[in-house]
């Protein structure tokens, strides 16, 4: 028997465009949306979101091969590369908890971010909203209810070049979730 296809898989709502803006909030519990999201800032080269999942096989001595398979461990990542590195988004990305002397957007004088020994947890929510295909509509969101620094790379700073810092998140599982259809307990991706 050959297999049936579903029809009208070119239809341009499954795609998805890259274009789109990074946000934080502050972390909420039982994965309740955060109040007030602030852009992170321009980034380049997209956002990547990484999954995956590992899963321990079970094999059998009648069987060559494994006979089924259950998942033991899940990771969410989020990495994107932030150009706009004045300290209030370093901040951000980097999810310190350290306060900063001025340096947010509005402040023309600059600023003073300390760092290093942050011996505090701290933890954030990131969402990326990004446009379907133009004049079709629709918005993808991915939303990650809790997220701390896992890496970032070295700030280069010389002449004639654009600073940027390329930032990975690590997305953790929220114990205060309870599973349902609808939520994850790492996050969701909603497709509007």
């Amino acid at each position: 028997m050959a297999l049936t296809f579903p029809a009208n898989l070119e239809n341009a709502a499954y795609a998805r465009t890259g274009c789109g803006r990074l946000y934080v909030a502050n972390y909420v519990a039982a994965g309740v949306d955060g109040s007030s999201l602030t852009l992170l800032g321009m980034t380049q080269d997209g956002v990547e979101l990484h999954f995956n999942r590992s899963q321990e096989k079970i094999e059998c001595d009648q069987f060559l091969g494994a006979i089924g398979a259950f998942p033991v461990k899940e990771e969410c990542t989020i990495k994107f590369k932030l150009v706009d590195t004045v300290l209030a988004n370093v901040k951000r990305a980097w999810i310190l908890s350290t306060s900063m002397t001025a340096g947010d957007r509005a402040d023309s004088l600059g600023g003073t971010l300390p760092f290093g020994e942050d011996s505090s947890r701290n933890y954030k929510q990131v969402i990326y909203q990004g446009p379907g295909i133009p004049l079709v509509g629709g918005t993808t969101i991915v939303q990650l209810y809790r997220c701390v620094l896992r890496s970032a790379s070295p700030i280069k700073f010389a002449k004639n070049e654009v600073s940027m810092v390329e930032v990975v998140l690590d997305a953790l599982s929220d114990p205060s979730i309870t599973v349902s259809a609808t939520k994850g307990i790492v996050g969701q991706i909603i497709d509007g």
